[in-house]
């Protein structure tokens, strides 16, 4: 079959090395037409060589999957997006008893729940693990206000996910594996997805790695995050294959390479509406049910992002997708340490303009003509998995992340300087990463100053009046 794009291979090889990231796949697909690439190593212990078959953990894509097979119950009428989660789970409760009664399975989908989105509940590996997570989140806070019909603002909400496989399982009589499995990823063929370890050692599985750089790199000594959040994506491992069959079936709104109708086309297209927008400049332009959205310039994304997919992280493994809605075409790049966040850009750089005549806007660029009142942004901003405290020195931001108990792992530790953007939106260069993450302040209604600290996609609530 005629490659997509030339030299891509080479192009994988040559950014392997200058991001030290370990091991990459990369899947180009258009059509009918499906190139992939690989390059380096799936464990640096054994130096077992990538190829287009090893598995990867895709981390967060998994939440595609799982609002995939929360719509195909609204299909079979067992679950409704607008019925309130505690129709399907009596016993939900949040700390805000009237955003519990209120919070729908649109609103977990969309990330609108307004809850804390990491909680650390210990729920073990069994099969009432998801059970056992919901029960848990009793009395948990939410880090943004939330009222009906709309919900909260945007927050991206790993725990949300939990309580959707919880509502699947209710629903449905099966354990979100089993359900995943049953009507989903055996129509879509892709039968090395793994929701489970012992499902993934039935292939050739990568694992994560740690470090800045090619001398520290070095293999995690947790594979896994908690079980519990897998329906979030802490467990699933799939090949670069497996994830381009996934989109190809969302693009066909619904049906399978095989012809079979997998989602309704009226479900297909209700998870690619547009329902929330967000601030100017975050790392997501727009939110469907699940899917994220971007407009890369092209038609506006108030109107209709062109752009979907998401993004997943777990343990020193990250994960890309993005589809190109009018031309069909499909990028997926899984990875397993190293600066892939600096790699992705370059890719997506080099297989859009060509194939789509679109790419990613530039990296933000730091004005130093903007002079923002610095002591209205300082103070603490919080939710479950840690706490930042931004703070004034020598006429700059500094931001610190203190991570909770059972977050060390994913926590940068020295203070990391602010330069601004504009009055509310810094940027920062974290070590061993060379795209700059983001620092949003952002006010609610009443507010006299910023109340929320957005970072990461996600809401750090202010702590300190």
């Amino acid at each position: 079959m005629p490659e997509l794009i030339k030299g891509l291979a080479e192009s994988l090889t040559d950014l392997i090395e200058q991001h030290h990231v370990p091991g990459a796949v990369l899947a180009v697909a258009q059509g009918d037409r499906c190139q992939i690439v690989h390059g380096g190593v799936a464990n640096l212990n054994s130096g077992l060589p990538v190829t287009a078959d090893t598995l990867f953990q895709i981390g967060s894509i998994t939440k595609l999957y799982t609002a995939t097979l929360a719509m195909q119950m609204v299909d079979k009428g067992l679950l409704q997006l607008d019925q309130p989660v505690v129709d399907i789970l009596p016993d939900f409760r949040l700390n805000n008893k009237d955003a519990s009664d209120q919070i729908t399975l649109a609103h977990l989908l969309s990330h609108t729940s307004g809850m804390d989105g990491d909680l650390h509940i210990d729920a073990g590996r069994g099969d009432d693990r998801f059970a056992r997570f919901v029960a848990g989140m009793a009395d948990a806070p939410s880090v943004l206000p939330f009222t009906a019909p709309d919900g909260a603002p945007f927050s991206y909400a790993n725990a949300a996910f939990v309580v959707v496989a919880r509502m699947i399982e209710q629903v449905s009589g099966l354990g979100w594996d089993k359900a995943l499995r049953t009507f989903l990823i055996r129509g879509l063929g892709t039968k090395s997805f793994s929701t489970l370890p012992e499902q993934a050692m039935r292939y050739a599985t990568t694992i994560g790695h740690l470090g800045t750089s090619a001398e520290t790199m070095m293999v995690s000594p947790v594979a896994f995050l908690s079980p519990a959040n897998a329906a979030a994506g802490s467990y699933p491992m799939a090949r670069a294959e497996d994830v381009v069959s996934f989109a190809r079936m969302h693009l066909a709104l619904g049906v399978g390479s095989d012809g079979t109708r997998l989602l309704s086309e009226a479900s297909a297209r209700e998870m690619q509406k547009v329902r929330v927008a967000c601030p100017a400049d975050l790392r997501v332009e727009a939110l469907g049910l699940g899917f994220m959205k971007w407009s890369w310039g092209t038609s506006g994304w108030a109107q209709n992002p062109d752009i979907w997919g998401h993004d997943g992280a777990t343990i020193g493994q990250a994960s890309w997708l993005r589809v190109h809605e009018p031309s069909g075409t499909i990028f997926v790049l899984l990875t397993n340490g190293g600066d892939g966040k600096g790699m992705v850009r370059k890719l997506l750089n080099h297989v859009f303009p060509p194939l789509c005549g679109v790419a990613p806007p530039p990296p933000l660029q730091p004005d130093p003509h903007c002079t923002p009142d610095l002591s209205a942004l300082c103070g603490t901003y919080g939710k479950s998995s840690e706490t930042l405290t931004v703070t004034a020195t020598e006429g700059a931001l500094e931001v610190t992340h203190v991570p909770a108990p059972g977050f060390a792992l994913l926590a940068p530790g020295e203070p990391l300087r602010l330069v601004p953007v504009r009055e509310d939106l810094f940027m920062t260069q974290k070590p061993g990463q060379s795209e700059p993450a983001t620092y949003h302040f952002l006010k609610l209604d009443g507010d006299t100053r910023p109340s929320v600290l957005h970072t990461n996609v996600q809401a750090y609530r202010r702590q300190d009046g």
